[in-house]
């Protein structure tokens, strides 16, 4: 209890939550130089992914495959160099996809590289500060697969099959 009393008396004397708008909307890039760094991947794929999200589900493995798909296709390390804006619903499990991208490409909320909207499944436009971009779609018919491949093997395996699957089977080049 007095450890909670403490942490509430600092966050009254230091005025948690307020924050000097010109430093959130920096260029935030804690490492030297361009922030072309790669950033060295520990942790195997599957691992990776359900600690991050809680459970291998399809839409975060469509997510995270989409992120390491645009990093190919833009020669980026992501992380600190790319910027995505994605298109969602926001409740799950479709806004998994949004976990996803974010393990994927490295592009997270808080470093304030990715952005979302309410929109259609599966549509996300990503960029580098070489100025290149590219738009990755779902393809139209996976929606209807991914709801159907949860009723007949569930959550969990309908993710391991798409981790295991080329990410053309499930994602297209789309238009920006």
């Amino acid at each position: 209890m007095r450890h909670w009393l403490v942490l509430i008396c600092a966050v009254l004397v230091t005025g948690c939550g307020q924050t000097d708008t010109q430093e959130t909307l920096q260029d935030h890039n804690h490492r030297e130089g361009s922030g072309m760094v790669e950033v060295e991947v520990k942790t195997p794929e599957l691992t990776r992914i359900e600690e991050f999200h809680g459970h291998i589900g399809p839409y975060v493995v469509l997510g995270y495959k989409m992120g390491l798909m645009a990093r190919d296709l833009l020669d980026s390390p992501g992380y600190f160099d790319m910027t995505v804006e994605v298109e969602s619903p926001l409740t799950p499990p479709p806004s998994c996809l949004i976990d996803g991208i974010q393990l994927g490409s490295g592009c997270t909320t808080g470093k304030r590289n990715l952005t979302v909207t309410k929109g259609p499944i599966g549509r996300a436009t990503f960029h580098t500060k070489k100025g290149t971009s590219v738009v990755l779609c779902l393809r139209p018919d996976v929606p209807e697969k991914v709801r159907l491949w949860i009723e007949e093997i569930g959550v969990e395996k309908s993710g391991k099959r798409i981790l295991e699957a080329s990410p053309e089977e499930y994602i297209l080049l789309g238009d920006e």
